[in-house]
């Protein structure tokens, strides 16, 4: 069904809109496919576990997709804030769609689709309220809602980093090959195959190809070629789909102009499923040769993963499940990425990504559990780069153990080695330049960042570092336009920020309201400590309103928190910890409690006013800087701005100040 009527609202699916008493809307093909998914089930609740699975795939974001996916629909469907006519949220469970689809009033369609337009945010006092640090540690968690200080337009314009002229002369993106097997079921072998051609490609220093946050959007729809040239400023699309009966596979694929949907180039490649490496050599090889790349003949294009076609399988099917949503899926990733490597002990990647999984299910573990498995990836990721000393995957997740560890220097190291490896991939560009803001190096961040951004648009968490980087330039309202813009791309955590900005402004009972409505998957990131009815409430009271009772309260809640044997430390609880407390009792805490993603409050040193600067001008600063590795990683890549080395008497001691 192409079109259809939901409430007062006209759906087309094909033309990506919905159309009703609300306006007209431009919608995301995911976003309708949840949609589409709810309407199967009219009546009936649809668990978000299933709405995740069965549009998203992943665990990465994915229950944070869905949250704004939800607010994206209710706001063009016309939905009233204070009552849902169409989607209704089950809390704990799901939703459920509570108006049968009908046929569309075909007389009151129009000819053209205009875009969604733009709330424009109020400008920012001068001033941020103390609050914001509750928001600045969230870099390494994808979710969304949407809703409070309006919507953005997508595409690049929208991050704010100015693109390359019109369209870059070799820009490229490689969008999802669709699966057409009869049974649907080799969806993860066409993503590898997708995946695997845009990770060769993009080791081509004279393309810009655009990353797979971003290409991967336009998953399983038909695309308006034009439309996704424009929005990820690419001159070129890479399309295709694959199918598979018993053990033959048929690999289709076309190269596409954007601008007015012209075919390149295009070829069909069929044979044994055997010749999947092959298919992909070959293709990455005419891509390369279509854009004017030489490549000798004796060169491969892709690395050769491993030459057993059943562990290439494996691994595929455990990295598409390790990206999913929930420790069951992370938990079976691991068994399918095991089974590989028991086919092939030399399977660097699977080793990687082996490690990706147990460091990922160790974010939401007990933390004893999070420990063995922090442990368990150790070991993988050796192994992995024992294998190929050159993998890039292998060197970022040294990276990301050695924050674990509260070694800095070592994982700047560790991050510069993964850069080197494979330069032109957006998320380590992105990456980068975060390690760079944690060291205070906010002009070398901000243009890393930026860079990454060009080349993958509508990487959420990209943009949250943007907008972090902003406040700590004192550029507040380009601060508060980043964090709307990837609130709206699926980024719940910049909720908070959103309403700090509020109650900056002055509008303190909208940052009330906004406080109040923040969703589970936020306000369960402070638990165990406030569990109880009234907690989060307390936390408003303090960070909000500023009353020194509540303050006083949260501030003990989480010292007894803190003495308990084995407590669970995450960046929420410890950024709140330095806004209700003092800087010494953060410094304390966070040494003797390591968690994974502390670099992200490292990263927020250095964002303007209190408590930020209170912490840097801190008697204890140098000697903590010190010990997290920050002052060995000053030496080697330079000293932030905010900080003066000054002389000492002792040989081999480095003094300074910070303001």
């Amino acid at each position: 069904m192409d079109q259809v009527r939901i409430g007062t609202a006209t759906v087309n699916f094909s033309r990506l809109t919905i159309e009703g008493e609300a306006g007209s809307f431009s919608v995301e093909p995911m976003v309708l496919q949840v949609l589409r998914a709810l309407m199967e089930r009219p009546g009936e609740v649809v668990s978000r576990e299933t709405l995740i699975d069965q549009v998203w795939g992943v665990s990465y974001g994915g229950d944070e997709r869905l949250s704004r996916a939800i607010s994206l629909l209710r706001k063009a469907l016309g939905e009233d804030a204070r009552q849902n006519r169409c989607i209704e949220t089950i809390p704990k469970r799901g939703y459920r769609l509570l108006v049968a689809p009908g046929e569309p009033n075909t007389a009151d369609e129009k000819e053209s689709v205009t875009a969604t337009g733009k709330t424009v945010a109020k400008p920012l006092l001068p001033a941020l309220a103390v609050f914001l640090v509750i928001a600045s540690g969230i870099a390494f968690f994808a979710l969304a809602k949407p809703g409070w200080l309006g919507t953005s337009n997508q595409g690049l314009a929208a991050t704010g980093v100015a693109p390359e002229g019109a369209s870059h002369r070799n820009s490229i993106a490689v969008l999802p090959f669709t699966d057409l097997s009869k049974a649907s079921d080799q969806r993860y072998l066409a993503d590898g195959l997708t995946e695997e051609i845009l990770d060769a490609i993009m080791k081509f220093p004279d393309l810009r190809v655009v990353g797979r946050t971003s290409s991967f959007r336009y998953a399983a729809t038909e695309i308006d070629p034009r439309k996704v040239g424009s929005d990820l400023n690419s001159r070129y699309l890479l399309i295709g789909s694959l199918r598979k009966q018993d053990e033959r596979l048929r690999v289709a694929a076309q190269l596409v102009e954007a601008a007015d949907g012209r075919v390149v180039w295009s070829q069909t490649f069929e044979g044994s499923s055997e010749r999947i490496f092959e298919f992909q050599e070959s293709i990455a090889r005419a891509i390369a040769s279509e854009l004017g790349v030489a490549i000798a003949a004796k060169d491969r294009v892709l690395p050769r993963m491993t030459a057993n076609k059943e562990a290439y399988e494996l691994f595929l099917q455990g990295r598409e499940m390790a990206r999913r949503f929930g420790r069951e899926n992370k938990r079976a990733g691991m068994r399918l990425l095991e089974q590989a490597i028991r086919l092939d002990p030399q399977f660097a990647l699977a080793w990687a990504w082996l490690g990706n999984a147990k460091l990922l299910l160790a974010i939401t573990e007990q933390p004893a559990e999070s420990r063995a498995l922090v442990a368990e990836a150790r070991s993988a990721v050796d192994k992995a780069k024992a294998i190929d000393p050159n993998l890039a995957m292998g060197h970022f997740l040294e990276a990301v153990l050695h924050d674990y560890d509260l070694d800095f220097a070592a994982s700047m190291d560790a991050m510069e080695r993964a850069y080197a490896a494979d330069p032109n991939q957006p998320y380590l560009i992105i990456r980068r330049g975060r390690n760079y803001a944690m060291l205070g190096q906010i002009d070398k961040a901000e243009e890393l960042i930026e860079e990454g951004l060009r080349r993958d648009p509508t990487d959420a968490i990209g943009i949250i570092n943007l907008s972090r980087i902003k406040l700590a330039k004192g550029e507040l309202d380009e601060a508060q336009r980043l964090a709307i813009r990837s609130r709206d791309l699926g980024f719940v955590p910049a909720g908070p920020m959103i309403c700090a900005m509020l109650n900056a402004q002055g509008n303190r009972q909208e940052a009330r309201t906004c406080w109040a409505k923040l969703p589970d998957e936020i306000t369960e990131r402070y638990r165990p400590p406030f569990v109880e009815q009234g907690g989060w409430s307390q936390i408003g009271k303090a960070v909000i309103d500023g009353e020194a009772d509540a303050r006083q309260r949260v501030f003990a809640t989480l010292q007894d928190h803190f003495t308990k044997p084995d407590p669970r430390v995450n960046n929420y609880l410890m950024d709140l910890y330095l806004t209700v407390g003092t800087p010494e009792a953060f410094m304390r805490e966070f040494v003797e409690h390591p968690y994974s993603g502390s670099s992200s409050s490292i990263a927020s040193v250095w964002i303007v006013g209190d408590p930020y600067s209170r912490l840097r001008r801190d008697p204890a600063f140098p000697a903590f800087a010190a010990r997290i590795g920050l002052v060995r990683a000053w030496e080697k890549y330079g000293w932030p701005k905010a900080c003066r080395r000054t002389d000492s008497p002792s040989p081999g001691t480095i003094k300074f100040n910070c303001t």
